[in-house]
This record gives structure tokens, C-alpha cells and sequence, in this order.
């Protein structure tokens, strides 16, 4: 946990969500000028009916408009071409809007030239067809509840 939260510190701050004295999720911002940018933000699986993850994101916004800050980032607003994931769907809830930055890709080599004709620039997620993504997102949910035992009552 430390080598995955130790980085950027000198710009970090650290909010936590707690019930009755037990954390229940945090969350760990860095400053980068005008915006801050979530690097992580976790919550424990059991304590979701408690809506911890809203909680960290008001507080993260609180936070911000203490600091002065214009922005907070919440990484992609959506991966690949899906556009109403449950992930999408809670950015969309929680006030995250969409905000799109071009890139350019400039080839300096012939090989450079290829790779772009290829699309090979691209993130595999985002050149798949979605129904490729689709089948893919129902095996992995099959695997993971095929494989993971059912709490007791």
C-alpha cells in the first residue's frame, strides 16, 4: 500500500472515510496546478450501502474549492467506446462532466508511419468493437461469480 500511495507526496492529500472509528475508504489527491487529480480512491465492498465513495468525492470537492483550485479529475471519463458503464454512470451522477483534450500523433520513422496506419497508437480497448468488449465483460463476470464463494447469511 505504501509503494502504491508513496508517490507525489510533497503534493498529495489524503481523505478518509470512517464509520464508528474504522476506515471504510479513502482517497489520495495530487495537486498539479489548478487541478487535482485523484490517484486513488477505494472503499471497502462491505460499507457500500454507507456510499462511502460519494462521501470522499464531496469532501474531495470541498477540499479543492478550500485550495483555490478549478478542477478535480477523476481519471478517463470512460474507457474504450462503452458510454454508459457503471463507472461512466457514477462519474455522471456525481457532477463529472467530459472534458476532451486533443492528441497528436507525429511519426518520426517509417516504423512510426506503420504503427499509426495500424492504429497500433491506440489502446487495444479503444480499436475492439464493442461487442467484442461485451463478450468479454459477460466472461469475466461469469468467471468472477463462478469463483467466488457466497457470503453466509
Amino acid at each position: 500500500m505504501k509503494r502504491e500511495n508513496g508517490t507525489y507526496l510533497d503534493r498529495s492529500s489524503f481523505i478518509g472515510a470512517y464509520c464508528n472509528d474504522e476506515l471504510i475508504g479513502f482517497m489520495k489527491l495530487v495537486n498539479v496546478g489548478r487541478a487535482a487529480v485523484m490517484m486513488q480512491i477505494v472503499s471497502k465492498m462491505s460499507e457500500a450501502d454507507k456510499r462511502p465513495m460519494n462521501a470522499l468525492i464531496a469532501t474531495a470537492v470541498d477540499h479543492c474549492a478550500a485550495q483555490g483550485m478549478s478542477y478535480l479529475v477523476y481519471g478517463k471519463y470512460r474507457y474504450g467506446s462503452e458510454r454508459n458503464s457503471s463507472l461512466t454512470v457514477f462519474k455522471q451522477r456525481n457532477g463529472f462532466e467530459e472534458f476532451l483534450i486533443p492528441r497528436y500523433y507525429v511519426p518520426l520513422t517509417v516504423l512510426g508511419n506503420v504503427a499509426i496506419a495500424m492504429r497500433l497508437h491506440r489502446e487495444p480497448i479503444e480499436i475492439a468493437p464493442e461487442w467484442l468488449l461485451s463478450a468479454f465483460r459477460r466472461c469475466r463476470t461469469l468467471w468472477y461469480t463462478s469463483k467466488i464463494p457466497a457470503k453466509p447469511v
